[in-house]
Parts: structure tokens; sequence; C-alpha cells
């Protein structure tokens, strides 16, 4: 079986941004955020002793925590731009045809071939219209799921998929993706 699909940068990045607060990354950073913003309110009530003072400092710290979204979401767009412009990335972007082999998966695209044994397959999840596909060396592919000609051919693919590597189709997002 052979799938051909063609993902752009920006669609990429939405996908990764509308899934962030999943990760461990994200929380980690939230509680590390809320540790920090008490730290300051309890020091600030401390040495100034002024109602006035921490009152500014509730609504200020309340006012970053409802922007925070925002900033997260501008500041991940901006790395992700960043990372998905590197060497690394040069052909994720292009045609890909991706067929289904005894050995395992065999992505093509016009600057490079590679061949992922079944065992190398880490994680398969369907989200939203996507399959997101994870290796071993941490390449990954995102399949939109209109590149199959029907909601048969996708049930196919994955099954295929879901008998060679022995994993079970997840419906989240992974909790631990990075990208360096």
């Amino acid at each position: 079986m052979e799938i051909n699909y063609k993902i752009s940068r920006e669609e990429l990045i939405n996908f990764h941004i509308s899934h962030f607060k999943e990760t461990k990354i994200y929380k980690k950073a939230m509680t590390k955020q809320f540790i920090l913003v008490t730290l300051i309110i309890i020091l600030t009530t401390i040495l100034f002793q002024k109602l006035y003072l921490f009152a500014l400092l509730i609504l200020l710290c309340g006012v970053l925590s409802l922007s925070r979204k925002k900033r997260l979401s501008f500041l991940l767009r901006k790395k992700l731009n960043k990372v998905f412009l590197s060497e690394k990335y040069t052909d994720y972007f292009k045609s890909t045809k991706i067929a289904l082999t005894e050995n395992g998966l065999h992505v093509e695209t016009n600057l490079s071939e590679k061949d992922y044994k079944w065992q190398t397959i880490k994680i398969i999840s369907l989200i939203d219209n996507y399959i997101f596909i994870i290796t071993a060396s941490n390449d990954d592919f995102l399949i939109p799921s209109n590149s199959f000609k029907d909601t048969n051919d996708k049930n196919k693919f994955l099954n295929s998929l879901t008998k060679n590597t022995n994993l079970t189709i997840s419906y989240k997002y992974p909790i631990d993706t990075k990208y360096k």
C-alpha cells in the first residue's frame, strides 16, 4: 500500500501548537510559573506589607496568567519555525510517498529515501484528521487523513501498522514530543 501526501510548514506548526498543552514540557513550565508567582507574592507581602501593592501584584499575576497561552503559542511558533527551517527538515515539506513493505515503512521524497523497520516505530497516534507516527530515531510523520482515497484505505493502513508493529493506536498527542 502506498500513500502520497504533502504537508505545509504552517499546517505542521499549527498541529503542534494546538496540542502543546498536553506535553510534559508545558505542564512542567506551568508548575514552575505557579511556584515562582506564589513565591513572589509571598515575598512581596512580607517585605512591603502594603495592601495596595499586594492587590496590584495579584492583578498583575492574573493578567500574566490569562495571557500565558498566547505568549507560549507565540514563543512556540517562533521556535518551531526555526526548527522546521533547519537542515534536518529540508525534505519534510516536499511531496512524500510512504509505502508499507514486508520489513517496515519505505519513505521517499525527491531528496531522500529511507526505510524504517517495524520495530523502530514507537508511536502511532490518530489525532484530529492526522496520523502521527514517531520512530525510535525521533523522525516523525504527520499524514493528513485526506491523503487516503477513502476511510477504508486509511483503516487498512492503520490495521497494517498496528498488526506489524504490535502497537495500539493512541488518540492523544504524545506527551514527550521534543524538537531540537
